[in-house]
């Protein structure tokens, strides 16, 4: 077989591959979304939440909360916590709080 004949064969099975590959990738029903149905309460507290390593009660509501996430300030700050102590972050930006 010549090359100029072989060359729309190989495209053609080239993307297949990538069809095939990008399909089995899919996210599906496989993924696994938090459990919130375990969690007992109605924003009051105490409040128990039972997970697979047995269950946690929080007695009283958090009123100090540190964060040791490089960056998870962030989503902290959008749910309207302000943390008391963050994990240090490269830069000059005080309490690593960058705009």
């Amino acid at each position: 077989m010549t090359q100029a004949r072989a060359f729309p064969w190989l495209s053609a099975l080239a993307l297949l591959t990538v069809f095939a590959f990008l399909t089995s990738c899919g996210g599906g029903s496989s993924a696994q979304q938090p459990d919130t149905s375990s969690v007992s309460g109605d924003g009051t507290f105490p409040v128990t939440v039972e997970h697979k390593y047995g269950t946690t009660i929080i007695p009283d509501e958090p009123q100090r909360v540190v964060v040791l996430g490089y960056n998870d300030q962030d989503a902290v700050l959008a749910l309207g916590v302000v943390p008391v102590a963050v994990r240090y972050w490269f830069g000059e930006e005080p309490g690593a709080v960058f705009p």
